[in-house]
C-alpha cells in the first residue's frame, strides 16, 4: 500500500486514503505474492485498512500526547502509571498501546498522516519562511495550471488567474502563512 500511495502522491490525498480498483488489485497482486497466499480479496483488504486506519488513529493520539515519551528501541509510547490511568479514562480503547506499540507505525504514518502540506508547497511552522531561492524550487516542482484550466475556472467563478501560472489567492495564502508562523514563533 505504501508504494502504490508513493506512486499516486500527487493525486491520492493522504488526509482521505482512498485506493481505487486498479490499485486494490495491484495491492491483492503483491500480497499474494508476499505470503505466496491466494485466498485474499479485496474487500477482505479493505476491511483490514479501515481497522489499521482506526488503530493508528488511536496510536497516533496517544503518541502526540503532552507528557507521553517515545521509545525508539521499542517503537512504544511511554509514560508514568498516574499519565496512562488518565489517559485510558478518557480513551479505553487505548489500553492494547500501554504496553506494545503499533506494527509498521512508521509506514502507516507515511500512508495515513493527515498532515495538510504536503508534496512541493510544503512548509513546517516551526522553521522561518522560506528565502527567495527556496521559493523559486519549490514553484518549479509545483504543478504549473494551464491557460485553458485558468480560463474554465474563471468562467466558473471557483478561481481566477493573473497569467502568471498560479492563483491570484496564492500570494494571500503565503501572506497568512507567514503571519501564523511569526505568531508560532513568538509564541
Amino acid at each position: 500500500m505504501v508504494e502504490v500511495a508513493r506512486r499516486e502522491e500527487a493525486t491520492n490525498s493522504k488526509k482521505t486514503r482512498q485506493f481505487n480498483d486498479i490499485q486494490w488489485h495491484e495491492i491483492l497482486w503483491e500480497l499474494g505474492v508476499m505470503t505466496g497466499r491466494i485466498g485474499y480479496t479485496i474487500p477482505k483488504i479493505r476491511e483490514k485498512f479501515t481497522r489499521t486506519k482506526k488503530e493508528y488513529k488511536i496510536f497516533k493520539h496517544v503518541k502526540d500526547q503532552t507528557g507521553f515519551g517515545w521509545d525508539d528501541a521499542s517503537q512504544n509510547v511511554t509514560a508514568t502509571d498516574d499519565m496512562w490511568q488518565t489517559y485510558l479514562q478518557a480513551n479505553p480503547k487505548a489500553v492494547k498501546f500501554r504496553n506494545q506499540g503499533l506494527d509498521h507505525f512508521e509506514e502507516l504514518d507515511e500512508l495515513l498522516s493527515s498532515s495538510l502540506a504536503n508534496g512541493a508547497f510544503s512548509h513546517p511552522c516551526t522553521l522561518p519562511p522560506p528565502t527567495l531561492d527556496e521559493e523559486v524550487e519549490m514553484y518549479g516542482k509545483g504543478k504549473p495550471i494551464k491557460r485553458e484550466d485558468n480560463l474554465s475556472m474563471g468562467s466558473k467563478g471557483k478561481r481566477k488567474s493573473d497569467g502568471s501560472g498560479g492563483s491570484t489567492t496564492k500570494a494571500t495564502k503565503f501572506e497568512k502563512r507567514d503571519e501564523a508562523c511569526q505568531k508560532f514563533e513568538f509564541s
